[in-house]
């Protein structure tokens, strides 16, 4: 094991390649699968078991800042909307934070019974539970099972949504396969994750843009994502079509949202314009998320 690992094997694909070094902040290192292309964070410790202060504090802005969410919550109800026909389906958000997105799916005529939240965080669940969504706490087995259950009794087919959660679960092909495993009624999975591929050259570059030094990615990100460990992950786990895409930035409230910010650095709105006309990020493979789509029929049933 190289030094300064705490994980014999990596988290997205399981290869014991030794890992190269891709960049460090303070006392946290990132490293890259030489097998898939992701990668994680040393120490590999999820936040819900070992919360940092920069962690804390930003999810402390979230719900300060719901207006920031909002603002393109709407898109991503549409993208949830266009995945099933939500007549017949039910939506589980696994991570949903401030809950914009439920929010969106309710005000565009979604019923708020066939949306699920769980959430680890008790201020955000508090949040949702408030407004009358059913939430489930923790993502611990035992609440993803319970919460499987509750959807299976329902018999609707099912929308799952994970919106930069993988990043932040450890194991993510566990965690995926458990609920897998664990529903009986067809479901679509949608993943979004942040694009970390270029990530050694990319930190300084957001550093330059933003005008301040900051970590290199969220620090309660534990897995590093690219196009290509997202896509053999969600394979090896959904025997179904999977498909992976990039999403790049291109609004300034996406940026807002990821600054938590009303002013935007001056070079921000200049960048996207030229993205808008050129998307040399999606070119270079290097847009900001990654967005995938699995679909999974329901385990076959002996005789």
């Amino acid at each position: 094991m190289s030094a300064g690992l705490s994980r014999a094997a990596c988290p997205l694909c399981a290869s014991i390649r030794p890992p190269s070094p891709l960049t460090s902040w303070e006392g946290l290192t990132w490293w890259s699968c030489r097998s898939c292309g992701g990668g994680w964070r040393e120490p590999y410790v999820p936040e819900t078991e070992a919360a940092d202060a920069e962690t804390g504090d930003t999810y402390a802005r979230y719900l300060e800042n719901l207006r920031f969410f909002e603002n393109i919550a709407r898109e991503k109800a549409d993208w949830v909307r266009r995945s099933a026909p939500l007549d017949l389906a039910s939506v589980l958000e696994v991570g949903p934070g401030t809950g914009a997105v439920a929010d969106a799916l309710v005000q565009g005529g979604f019923p708020l019974s066939r949306y699920t939240a769980v959430e680890a965080n008790p201020e955000f669940a508090d949040a949702l539970s408030r407004r009358g969504f059913a939430v489930f706490r923790g993502h611990t087995a035992e609440v993803m099972r319970a919460v499987a259950a509750h959807h299976n009794r329902e018999s609707h087919s099912l929308v799952v949504l994970l919106d930069n959660v993988l990043e932040h679960v450890p194991d993510p092909g566990a965690f995926l396969s458990s609920l897998r495993d664990s529903l009986t009624i067809p479901c679509v999975v949608l993943v979004e994750v942040p694009n970390e591929r270029g990530l050694r050259w990319r930190a300084p570059l957001h550093d330059a843009l933003r005008g301040q030094r900051k970590p290199p990615t969220f620090p309660g990100h534990i897995n590093l994502f690219t196009k290509r460990s997202l896509g053999r992950l969600l394979r090896e786990v959904f025997p179904g079509h999977v498909s992976v895409r990039l999403k790049g930035l291109r609004h300034p409230d996406e940026v807002r949202r990821l600054l938590q910010s009303e002013e935007l650095p001056k070079a921000v709105p200049v960048v996207l314009g030229v993205l808008r006309a050129l998307p040399f990020d999606h070119l270079l493979g290097v847009a900001y998320f990654l967005r995938a789509t699995a679909h999974a029929a329901p385990p076959e049933r002996s005789a």
